[in-house]
């Protein structure tokens, strides 16, 4: 977002300000919305049950608005997890707020309004702490466990933190870059750690608007790609590849890679038809595109998920396909971020090549 938005919680969502003076609502039965409200004097608001996460690491003028929590109500609760998160929740109310790396400055909520008056965030913190209804410092783990909701632990939300911290950092580089200045077909490429831009041929495949198109090598490769709608395959080897702008069609080839669309609706290819081994993580799969894995044959391939496989740090629903049913993978792609939950699977066919198609229900 560029301007000031207002934002309203919905079940199990990450919501991304970026830039602007936004407002956040939190919704009635809501539970546990991730608010992360980027540059610009952000405002949290939540009055209704539910639960709300507050990432705010811009260190801008924010404020927190909730109607049901008050310093010197003797239903409201405040605890820390992990030394590093604050938490603060009424019973009466049963609204909950969690302020995550609440001692870090860039992470203060500058303001907050509660019900009884209005705080300084370092005067709050002080008191909160100072209260009798201060319950102490917890884990993750202990914490949901006590208060009956929710189990999360400390390895999965710190990583989930990281992830999607790293997401908001690449989505406000691509909202703050003016990629139509650019108007060049070339692509940039690292392989054994020279670097080299060359201008991409024309594309001549069947897949309507995309203009260029860059086939790799067997070496290891990171790729980058144009402004342009790209066709990009890297054949062999462990390789890196990242769309920039265009709608993009990524396909890593074979060995172990990462796929990154970049701005625009993108489409990735993972293929097991040329009986080799390979594994793509799409690191940034958005509403409205497709993982296409081809050589699925229907009524003979297998498919098994891993709730948050693949690498540290990228980890998501992973599909592993067994293609000819022998017991054996042949294919792997992991969703980052996404549960198997979250994936809608649709097996097809063009020609004679049968595919299963990944995307976000």
């Amino acid at each position: 977002m560029k301007d000031e938005d207002y934002m309203v919680a919905s079940k199990d969502t990450v919501i991304f300000g970026l830039q602007g003076n936004d407002i956040f609502y939190g919704g009635y039965g809501v539970d546990f919305t991730f608010f992360f409200g980027g540059s610009g004097d952000d405002t949290y608001s939540i009055h209704s049950p539910g639960a709300i996460v507050i990432i705010d690491s811009d260190g801008s003028s924010d404020q927190l608005v909730t109607s049901g929590i008050g310093i010197n109500s003797s239903t409201t609760y405040a605890a820390t997890i992990d030394g590093r998160h604050l938490v603060v929740g009424d019973t009466k109310s049963s609204q909950l707020v969690y302020v995550i790396n609440y001692r870090e400055p860039r992470f203060k909520i500058e303001k907050v309004v509660l019900s009884d008056a209005t705080y300084l965030y370092d005067n709050i913190v002080s008191l909160l702490q100072k209260s009798p209804r201060f319950m102490g410092d917890f884990s993750w783990e202990s914490f949901t466990d006590r208060m009956q909701i929710m189990h999360m632990n400390t390895p999965d939300v710190s990583e989930a933190i990281a992830y999607y911290l790293n997401r908001e950092a690449l989505l406000q580089t691509r909202a703050t870059t003016d990629y139509s200045k650019d108007s060049t077909n070339r692509v940039a490429i690292t392989s054994d750690g020279a670097s080299v831009e060359v201008a991409m041929a024309a594309y001549s495949g069947p897949v309507a608007g995309v203009a260029n198109q860059h086939i790799g090598t067997a070496a290891g490769e990171a790729i980058r790609g144009s402004s342009q709608a790209d066709f990009i395959n890297a054949l062999a080897g462990d390789d890196a590849i990242d769309g920039r702008n265009g709608d993009d069609v990524l396909d890593g080839g074979l060995g172990s890679n990462f796929l990154t669309g970049g701005w625009g609706t993108d489409t990735f290819f993972v293929d097991g038809r040329s009986g080799g081994a390979t594994w793509s993580t799409v690191t940034d799969l958005e509403a409205g595109e497709w993982v296409t894995a081809w050589g699925w044959k229907e009524g003979v391939s297998k498919l098994t998920w891993n709730e948050m496989g693949g690498a540290e740090g990228y980890k998501g629903a992973t599909a592993h396909i067994d293609l000819d049913g022998n017991g054996s993978i042949d294919m792997s792609v992991t969703i980052s971020g996404q549960l198997s939950g979250s994936i809608l699977t649709t097996p097809g066919q063009v020609d004679s090549n049968g595919y299963l198609a990944f995307g976000l229900k």
